[in-house]
């Protein structure tokens, strides 16, 4: 692995570098630079992971409140590879720092080093699981570009079409399974949400309040880039919390077996559970018999509106509530029929009477 190291002191970080390098690993050094330059320093890189000595880079500018936490979240918030925090003083960006398992925190000391390598040898397997998928997709690209001529002939297509090509691709290429995997189920969870528009199957949130709601008007009439959306207002169904206490009016019974069966089926008359997001929101059901309209408007990523976009919900589990609940607020009326009259004819015809 390629491993920069930001460190003010390149003596003291001299046996890691050494360790770094009898591991095998391509050891980087670079001082401390300004937060605006460290993009175009990793790009320069191309670091698999970063070790950075925060306290030091705090010195360096002057500003020990952040303890040179603006270097670290100016890359967290652009670039994806894990972090280790290698500094004496580790604990001053404690709360700083994102709950993350690739983000790491190894106090300065004797013998240090060896942790540090352990940290770091433990992110291997991730490390190269990235550079697989950045071969598959690059690979998925080029072969769209080879193969162009037979969607659109050997004129030059305009780029948006050669975009939406490739994308395409990726996307089919990311439905292939990886082998007989059983994966959890807020993994169905699009966070956070990819498009910029809302879309049938967002979970949405009102703002101050513990109040959820899952969008249900088609993805179509909610507009798209360069587009006006087609409707004003939007279907969301109430979602509530799963509790013990509301257990039988959602009609999922208590035992395993029972509970087991509803989850299969995906949905229970007019009620369909969605999963708990952790830290985002509890395991809800969504009620499709308690509809409300929303203004368009109302609804966004920011926190200033009204109802907030939290996830969106992937294919096919979009779909699967788009059925279910076109099973209750589709099926038709029909007149009051003597059904046990009917079934006893029936009963008769079959000899289940004899």
């Amino acid at each position: 692995m390629r491993v920069l190291v930001i460190d003010d002191d390149k003596n003291s970080i001299e046996p890691l570098l050494d360790d770094l390098n009898e591991q095998e690993h391509e050891a980087c050094f670079n001082n401390f630079v300004d937060e605006s330059e460290i993009l175009k320093l990793v790009s320069d890189t191309l670091p698999d992971l970063l070790v950075l000595d925060l306290k030091n880079a705090a010195q360096q500018s002057g500003d020990n409140d952040i303890a040179g936490s603006k270097i670290f979240e100016q890359i967290w918030q652009e670039r994806f590879f894990p972090v280790l925090i290698y500094s004496a003083y580790p604990d001053l960006v404690l709360n700083r720092l994102p709950k993350n398992p690739f983000i790491g925190r190894v106090t300065k000391g004797a013998n240090s080093e060896k942790e540090v390598i352990n940290w770091i040898n433990g992110k291997q397997n991730v490390v190269e699981l990235l550079h697989e998928i950045d071969n598959e997709v690059a690979k998925s690209k080029h072969d769209t570009l080879k193969s162009i001529t037979h969607y659109l002939g050997e004129g030059l297509p305009e780029a948006k079409i050669v975009s939406y090509l490739i994308k395409r691709r990726v996307a089919a290429l990311m439905d292939i399974a990886d082998g007989d995997i059983s994966v959890p189920a807020c993994f169905r969870y699009i966070y956070p949400p990819i498009c910029k528009y809302s879309r049938m199957g967002d979970v949405i949130a009102k703002r101050d309040s513990k109040e959820f709601w899952i969008i249900l008007t088609p993805s179509c009439d909610m507009g798209d880039d360069g587009q006006e959306p087609k409707v004003k207002k939007v279907i969301a169904a109430r979602c509530y919390e799963i509790s013990p206490d509301r257990v039988d009016e959602f009609k999922f019974g208590k035992k395993k077996n029972k509970i087991r069966q509803v989850l299969t089926q995906g949905h229970q008359k007019e009620f369909i559970p969605i999963p708990s997001l952790p830290e985002k929101f509890p395991h809800l059901v969504v009620n499709f018999k308690e509809i409300e309209l929303i203004p368009i408007e109302e609804i966004g990523d920011s926190d200033n509106v009204k109802y907030r976009r939290i996830v969106s919900i992937d294919s096919p589990y979009r779909e699967q509530i788009s059925w279910a609940f076109i099973q209750v607020a589709g099926r038709p009326g029909v007149p009051s029929v003597d059904i046990d009259k009917w079934a006893e004819e029936l009963e008769v015809l079959f000899g289940g009477n004899s």
